[in-house]
This record gives C-alpha cells, sequence and structure tokens, in this order.
C-alpha cells in the first residue's frame, strides 16, 4: 500500500514523465529485454524508447499500455512511484 504523504513529496519533486521514465526502464530489464527487443515488440523505433526512458520525449496512453501489456504489468504500475524505489526516484532529481 502507498504512503500517501510519501506519493505528495515524490510528485512535489519529481515530474510525472520521469516517474514514467525510470518505471519502463525499471520494467523492461526486469523482464530481461533490450530497447531494441521491446520495440520490436510493441512495433516502437529503439531510439524513441530510449528518448522516453531518459525523459527527452512524452509517450501516448496507447503506447504506455502496449508496453505495459508486453512488460506483463499493469500499465498503471508505470504512472507511479514505487515506494520502495523512492530514494532512486528522489536521487534523479539531484
Amino acid at each position: 500500500m502507498f504512503d500517501l504523504y510519501v506519493l505528495f513529496d515524490i510528485f512535489a519533486t519529481v515530474k510525472l514523465l520521469e516517474i514514467v521514465a525510470h518505471n519502463i526502464r525499471f520494467f523492461r530489464k526486469q523482464a530481461n529485454l533490450t530497447q531494441e527487443a521491446l520495440g520490436y515488440k510493441v512495433k516502437l523505433h529503439p531510439n524513441y524508447l530510449g528518448r522516453v526512458e531518459r525523459g527527452e520525449d512524452t509517450i501516448s496512453v496507447t503506447n504506455l499500455e502496449k508496453i505495459a501489456k508486453v512488460l506483463k504489468v499493469d500499465a498503471f504500475k508505470l504512472l507511479v512511484p514505487d515506494i520502495d524505489r523512492t530514494d532512486v526516484l528522489l536521487q534523479m532529481k539531484k
């Protein structure tokens, strides 16, 4: 269960784009996929995925759902910070 005060603190200091970027990279690596392999499965160019994972480009809800499906995670998990990985997200801000 999420601690709402921790979530509010994270959202106050880290942009949603950075959270999504971090989560896509985290779950992609958990699935042992390269950007190229993920790109092939979701029909997106690996360069685009790289920009998304670095927080340099936005991503549509449709593409987020495709990625979540391939990574076998609920799409909402790509949008919210994981309390267990909060320290990593806050370090991104520094």
